[in-house]
């Protein structure tokens, strides 16, 4: 399982292992996870979508941000675990890769 390859973050059954996977991936914080992290932005659960802004946004590539910008419209509040919307975390992200380096 390579966890920076989108098509095995995607194929993964469970919800709660896509989250896991891409959570991972911002604690790698590997720019060529960015990809898979995308992907993750666009899962149908939205605990996963949640988990994907907030990878992206410690993975730091500004090339997340057209992605991330997108999801400012996403406004479904997760069920699980503390109560946050994806465009809620998706704008932490912009905020963080936008201010990386100033």
């Amino acid at each position: 399982f390579d966890i920076l390859n989108e098509t095995a973050l995607s194929a993964t059954s469970s919800w709660v292992d896509r989250r896991h996977a891409v959570e991972a991936l911002g604690t790698i914080g590997d720019r060529r996870g960015t990809a898979a992290a995308i992907t993750a932005l666009r899962d149908e659960h939205v605990n996963v979508r949640v988990s994907a802004a907030i990878a992206l946004g410690k993975i730091g590539n500004p090339q997340a941000l057209p992605a991330l910008r997108e999801a400012l419209t996403d406004t479904e509040e997760t069920k699980v675990n503390a109560p946050t919307t994806v465009a809620e975390n998706a704008r932490k992200a912009i905020d963080l890769i936008e201010n990386r380096g100033k």
